[in-house]
């Protein structure tokens, strides 16, 4: 006997997904149900994790970046039992010292525990001062973050809205370039880069080096599977989209109705 539990798909959201596609041009859309919850258990996140589960199990080679709802979908896959052919690998390096969605370490374990596949984890700083990559501690370290992005068969990340200079999260993350940050027209981020409403990435200040997937290169890739929620993404999602970094489009209805309302 065989159990399984499966993502509940609306047929009647069919019509919503198509559109949003076509708007933006990419490979595949989901749009799952959204309620009130900020939690792991919500429905949104649920139903993510139920789907991403599913999704992710035609890939070997996974490269991961941190974002609030990977890190809350971690909580909700149900585990499938892939094995060893399987390996998650981060695609930047860990921020910050108390947000726990900010780092890749553990969300890299939470992935690679529900496939019993591998994982490398990664010891580098995703804003890395320059000057320390003289050393050769911390130039191995980067060499290994970098080395675990050749051969990926898909990526999964989130994106940023654009920044609120007052939240932790950009204190934290950005405390390093922040000054540089509240003189941009960002609207968005990807891997910690930031970029404005024409998808131009802004450069870091002299003195501090990106340990991130080089965004250029997710064009590359076979499989791009971004995770969203929230109307206030909409504008990132779509620029992002445009230029051809997201293949694949999991997001809440805010985030859909935002993005038809554009």
């Amino acid at each position: 006997v065989k159990v399984e539990v499966l993502p509940y798909k609306d047929p009647n959201r069919a019509p919503l997904e198509n559109r949003i596609k076509q708007l933006l041009g990419i490979d595949a859309v989901h749009v799952f149900p959204e309620d009130d919850s900020d939690t792991p258990a919500s429905q949104f996140i649920s139903s993510l994790g139920a789907w991403l589960s599913r999704e992710l199990m035609q890939f070997d080679r996974i490269g991961l970046a941190w974002s609030r709802t990977v890190y809350r979908a971690s909580f909700r896959l149900i585990p499938q039992n892939i094995g060893p052919r399987m390996c998650f690998t981060p695609l930047q390096g860990n921020a910050g010292v108390s947000i726990p969605w900010l780092q890749s370490n553990s969300i890299l374990d939470r992935f690679a525990s529900n496939y019993s596949a591998k994982a490398v984890f990664t010891q580098c700083s995703v804003f890395t001062p320059t000057d320390a990559l003289d050393t050769p501690l911390e130039k191995e370290r980067f060499r290994l973050l970098q080395s675990g992005w050749q051969g990926l068969d898909a990526a999964v990340f989130g994106i940023g809205a654009k920044p609120d200079f007052n939240s932790s999260f950009i204190q934290e993350v950005a405390g390093p370039v922040y000054k540089v940050l509240s003189s941009m027209n960002a609207i968005g981020d990807l891997f910690g880069s930031f970029f404005d409403d024409s998808g131009v990435f802004f450069s870091l200040p002299a003195g501090y080096t990106l340990a991130s997937f080089p965004i250029s290169q997710l064009r590359t890739l076979p499989h791009t599977i971004c995770l969203a929620s929230g109307a206030e993404k909409a504008q990132a999602i779509a620029v992002a989209a445009k230029l051809g970094y997201i293949k694949t489009l999991a997001i809440d209805e805010s985030a859909a109705n935002a993005l038809l309302s554009m």
